[in-house]
This record gives C-alpha cells, sequence and structure tokens, in this order.
C-alpha cells in the first residue's frame, strides 16, 4: 500500500487565508487500490482552500485521463475527465433561462390558449370546463421561482463540500 501523506492538507495548523495546493496522481495511485476498475490515468488536482474563521471554503478542480477500453474495438483508449463547477453554473445560469423560457410560454399561451380535446372531447365538460385552458402566472412568483432555484442549487452544492471538508483528497478521488 503507497503512503498518501502527500495528499494531506493541514486543515488545523492553517490560518484564516485563501492557499492553493496542488497535487498529482499516476498509474501508481490507481494501482494501489485492490479492485479499482481504473489502473491507468493522470491527474492534476488543484484545491483552492478558503479557511475562515467559522467556515471553510473548497473549490476542486480535477483533470486529467484515465484509460479505458473502446466500447467498439476493445482497445484501451485514454478518456478525458474533467471535474470543477458544475453545479454552480447550474444554478446561476439554468435560473434564468428557466424563468425566461417559462415566461414566454406562458405569455403565449395565455393569448392562445392550450387545447385539451386531443386528450379527451367529452371529458373537460363533464366538469364544466371549456376544451381550452388560459394559464397565467403572477409576476411575484416569478421571484419565487428564481429564489427557490438558487436556494435548491446552493444547498445542492454545500453538501458535498461539506462531505468534501471531512475526506482528504485521495478518498474524494476513489469516490468519482
Amino acid at each position: 500500500m503507497r503512503n498518501f501523506d502527500q495528499f494531506g492538507i493541514p486543515v488545523f495548523g492553517l490560518k484564516p487565508g485563501l492557499r492553493r495546493f496542488e497535487f498529482e496522481v499516476d498509474d501508481d495511485f490507481f494501482k494501489s487500490f485492490e479492485s479499482n476498475p481504473i489502473q491507468s490515468g493522470n491527474y492534476k488536482i488543484i484545491i483552492d482552500f478558503d479557511k475562515r474563521d467559522n467556515e471553510f471554503l473548497l473549490q476542486f478542480d480535477i483533470k486529467g485521463t484515465f484509460e479505458s477500453p473502446c466500447d467498439r474495438c476493445l482497445a484501451d483508449i485514454r478518456v478525458p475527465s474533467e471535474i470543477n463547477k458544475l453545479i454552480w453554473v447550474l444554478g446561476v445560469v439554468g435560473a434564468p433561462i428557466g424563468i425566461g423560457f417559462g415566461y414566454l410560454l406562458t405569455s403565449y399561451y395565455s393569448t392562445r390558449g392550450i387545447n385539451l380535446v386531443i386528450f379527451s372531447k367529452e371529458g373537460m365538460e363533464q366538469f364544466g370546463m371549456t376544451n381550452f385552458i388560459y394559464p397565467s402566472v403572477n409576476p411575484g412568483d416569478y421571484l419565487f421561482l428564481a429564489m427557490s432555484v438558487f436556494i435548491t442549487a446552493l444547498l445542492a452544492s454545500l453538501y458535498p463540500a461539506y462531505k468534501a471538508i471531512k475526506l482528504n483528497p485521495v478518498e474524494a478521488i476513489r469516490k468519482m
């Protein structure tokens, strides 16, 4: 078994501030784990560690390649992979795009209506409704939805960060 002390971060010995830790893993690293599906790979790991008085902020940037058999020819090929700020980007960019599309579709269908005849010709009339429905949304609901998406994305990114704080970098890579 290989000595993983080189991948440690001295959390308790650091004073508050931003630090950058860089690690490289190679074939020896992957081979040191029994029954690991990845036996060959090269990764550069950059961890920006921002220690504050009451919290830690970690930004992982993992880039590299691993060797895997090709699905078509079964030859070993190098597969590039990258892990970085995906959750934050989705929360910040996805909310305005989704709200914009929602607003456009609601505006369009609020004047033209949604025809429900294709689902049931008599079904809607049995409930005292017409075959068309006209959706409407309060403008305040858009702000509520935007804040809900932002808070959900923030919470979804905090839980993995909290788990990552408790792991050393070796275990974090192994759980990818």
